[in-house]
């Protein structure tokens, strides 16, 4: 049990404390036993290094403890192990923690007619008598008992030959424990009294708790199939039992044969056996909770209705290295998962299968994943498979885009307690304004995979905002949860595409409508092939005009039979991609399947930043914004002659749009919204400065195309008047009639004039409303440099003076005197 180190003796200020021999000092140990998992388990990451005592590690990096006396016992949970040594009882600690008293008796009842033996264990906090004289601390005593009644039939007293007798001193915590024996029936009742009165000065410390009891159990318990650590601590270095913590590597599971869990690797073709060993690959994890029987769905699934061929590719997918944000590489899913609570099984499977963005699903009597991965489309839908040609779509609506997701993982720097990451999409941001969520990284204890987590989730819900609901035939019935289908619906791409094959050979292929290919494009054919594939070739260089046959530069690897499905992709027109969330039989032979819009592109932006541009699905001007869309700022006057900013806007004219939507927002604000707008220029007035986003969609038939967008960092009045121009000047005798063209601002207040050698050191000659300028030369005779620059109404001068050099042309005088030598000249 707990405790720590009695005090040492302690004397006036001139005395140097001894240990007298009546120091008591506490000797107690406490054993625990944590069960950490089901077995078989990996056992510690790295031994002692692993095990953390209220969250300090046993023995350091480097080698060195930070306990002593500290004994660890793993036992890794297989079924044939052995009971641990220096347990050779299950015991049960029970908290009391209160003080006996004389007159107060503390009882404590057991029921569980298992017991064997209670393990009482009392606390003295302190044991000492103050000298009124000398102020020494002497030792003092306090007599306890212990007495047990079995089913109410009358307490009998205990003897442990004088050892409840407490004696001596300590100024510290001192505990003692005894074992009860517990004969006869249950109940039991355990008092402990206090036989000795309290103490009658405050001279005196000699209070008795009863801190704790532990349940005993006799026997060696191997507990098989259950991984747990036992420790034994020294008391004298922990007031209270310490709280521990594992670093573990856990269940070992069922992985497949060729598969290398350390390098995560896998050896040639999978033949469907297993072996077993740790990973944290969350596709063999999943796979281990399905099929185990002590405590996954074993019980209730055979293995053969888990498809685990689907599960290899789902694991290999998982083990693929990518950036972890700081510069090195790691598996794309990990799981360190610690399952301790009871759940609906749906859930937790469902749960689990979200580390991989994965869903679980049941058909065909067994158990399937479909993961949001990477994948090829595997089937086509075109007007001629679906019942009526009828797409129906639905949109995501606003408040459904995420733009800031708050991820929550577990981190290994910090006794892997929850953090929490925060994330970002800039584009999603500036359209939709600041949208959070916060979502649980399940298993998660890498900051780059929380990362990608909240990356795939605000991509997914940014570019994946549309689902789409058909009806066909027996094609849907061989469509599963997670396929990825081509859709090519004519009244979306403006073109049709798409239909059935009338005949065709390996490399050439008849269709049931014309095509028209176009200079400067390329092209490729999709076609169903007699094993239901769906394979893709390029089309061989063909002149520009219609065309009912189509030769494939590649041959096809069979010839698509008649009635098959094809589809035509360009450079500038792809068929969409959808990846099927459901099918349902509405009908005998009917099948209706719901599918959301699916971005291939996201993988890479997810993992590697790489922003790729949306591929061309539709040739319809609908789906183009306004071309030159251009932001811009000016000045206008008020009514009452003052001066205020205004944006401008101007774009392309759309032919056949009926009016243009227009939004903007300022330094990233909230968009807001203007009426509709006729013209192609729109103007904002009053504006502060800032920088601001003007976003311009037009209006066809009904339908509004995509926002084209643009910004501008409006300076407003800050800016600084046009410079000065056309200076000149024209002398008069003393004075100079100075002129300038007058500046085209609106915000044009006066101007001002100086001469001298520049702007900077020049002298004030005035300032003047007009564009001319009558000026008293002040030194006649002499050259000067006038300098003239604009000031608006908020005090900004232009950036640069005019100047003009005004030259001065000497004073005659009235009466001239010469003078007459007679020194004729030389």
């Amino acid at each position: 049990m707990g405790g720590s180190s009695g005090g040492k003796g302690e004397g006036g200020a001139q005395r140097t404390p001894v240990e007298s021999p009546n120091t008591l000092k506490s000797s107690s140990k406490a054993r625990v036993l944590d069960l950490l998992c089901e077995g078989e388990i990996q056992g510690l990451v790295d031994g002692l290094k692993s095990v953390y005592l209220d969250g300090v590690a046993i023995q350091n990096p480097d080698g060195t403890f930070n306990f002593t006396g500290v004994t660890v016992y793993d036992v890794r949970g297989t079924q044939s192990q052995e009971y641990i040594p220096g347990f050779p009882s299950g015991e049960a600690e029970y908290s009391v923690g209160v003080e006996v008293k004389h007159a107060t008796p503390v009882v404590r009842t057991v029921t569980d007619p298992g017991v064997d033996a209670v393990r009482v264990t009392l606390q003295a906090p302190q044991l000492t008598y103050q000298d009124p004289t000398t102020g020494d601390l002497l030792p003092t005593r306090v007599l306890v008992s212990i007495a047990v009644q079995s089913n109410g039939g009358g307490y009998v007293e205990q003897s442990f030959q004088g050892a409840e007798l407490f004696r001596g001193k300590c100024t510290s915590p001192y505990e003692r424990t005894f074992r009860v024996e517990l004969t006869g029936s249950p109940p039991w009742d355990i008092r402990v009294t206090r036989v000795s009165e309290e103490a009658d000065s405050v001279t005196k410390q000699n209070k008795v708790l009863w801190k704790s009891y532990a349940t005993l159990l006799d026997e060696k318990l191997s507990f098989p199939n259950t991984a747990l650590c036992a420790l034994q601590v020294p008391a004298s270095q922990f007031s209270s039992i310490p709280t521990r913590s594992y670093r573990i590597r856990g269940l070992r599971v069922r992985v497949p044969s060729n598969y290398n869990p350390v390098a995560r690797t896998y050896e040639g073709t999978w033949d469907g056996t297993w072996k077993v060993a740790w990973t944290d690959n969350p596709a063999w994890c999943f796979y281990d909770l399905l099929t185990t029987k002590r405590y996954g769905l074993g019980r209730y699934l055979n293995e053969a209705a888990v498809d685990k061929w689907g599960l290899y590719t789902v694991g290999k997918y998982c083990d693929e290295l990518v950036p972890d944000g700081k510069g090195g590489m790691e598996p794309r899913f990990r799981c360190n998962l610690y399952l301790q609570t009871q759940e609906d099984a749906y859930k937790v499977i469902n749960n689990l299968a979200s580390v991989f963005r994965g869903m679980t699903y049941w058909a065909s009597g067994a158990v399937f994943v479909a993961q949001d991965a990477p994948r090829d489309a595997e089937y086509l839908f075109t007007p001629a498979n679906v019942v009526e040609g009828l797409f129906t779509y639905a949109s995501s609506g606003k408040r459904a885009r995420h733009t800031v997701a708050l991820v929550s993982w577990n981190d290994p720097d910090n006794h892997f307690k929850v953090a929490q990451e925060y994330v970002t999409d800039e584009e999603g941001l500036a359209t939709y304004g600041y949208n959070p969520t916060e979502v649980v990284a399940l298993g998660c204890t890498s900051r780059g995979q929380a990362q990608r987590v909240g990356r795939w989730l605000l991509l997914t819900e940014r570019l994946e905002t549309e689902t789409v609901t058909f009806r066909t035939g027996f094609e849907g019935a061989m469509r599963n949860p997670g396929a990825v289908v081509k859709l090519q619906d004519p009244y979306r791409a403006g073109r049709r595409w798409g239909g059935r094959v009338v005949a065709a050979t390996a490399s050439q292929v008849e269709l049931d409508a014309d095509v028209t290919l176009e200079a400067g494009k390329t092209y490729a054919l999709s076609a169903v092939l007699p094993d239901g594939t769906v394979e893709e070739r390029p089309l061989a260089a063909l002149a520009p005009a219609p065309y009912r046959a189509l030769t494939v530069a590649t041959p096809f690897s069979a010839a698509p039979q008649p009635q098959a499905v094809w589809v035509l992709a360009a450079s500038d027109l792809t068929p969409t991609l959808w990846r099927i969330l459901n099918v349902a039989e509405v009908e005998p032979h009917l099948y209706e399947i719901t599918a959301l819009r699916h971005e291939p592109g996201k993988y890479a932006e997810v993992e590697h930043g790489v922003k790729l541009q949306p591929l061309p699905t539709s040739v319809l001007p609908s789906s183009a914004p306004p071309a030159g869309l251009a932001v811009g700022e000016s000045l206008y006057k008020t009514t009452n002659g003052g001066v205020k900013v205004m944006v401008t806007a101007r774009w392309t004219q759309v032919a056949t749009a009926t009016e243009y939507r227009v939004r903007w927002r300022r330094e990233g604000g909230n968009w807001t919204s203007e009426p509709p707008v006729q013209t192609h220029f729109w103007e904002l007035q009053d504006c502060l400065p800032g920088e601001y986003t003007v976003q311009v969609a037009a209006v066809l038939n009904g339908l509004v195309t995509t926002y084209a967008s643009a910004s501008h960092t409006v300076v407003g009045k800050a800016a600084p008047p046009s410079n000065v121009t056309g200076l000149t000047c024209v002398l008069n005798g003393s004075t100079a009639t100075l002129r300038w063209a007058e500046v085209p601002d609106l915000d044009r207040d006066t101007y001002e004039l100086r001469y001298g050698s520049s702007w900077e050191v020049g002298s004030l000659i005035g300032k003047v409303r007009a564009t001319t300028y009558e000026w008293a030369l002040p030194a006649p005779g002499t050259n000067q440099l006038v300098h003239v620059k604009a000031i608006d109404t908020s005090g900004n001068y232009s950036t640069s003076a005019a100047s003009v050099l005004v030259v001065s042309v000497p004073t005659v005088p009235a009466t001239l005197t010469l003078g007459i030598s007679s020194t004729p000249p030389p």
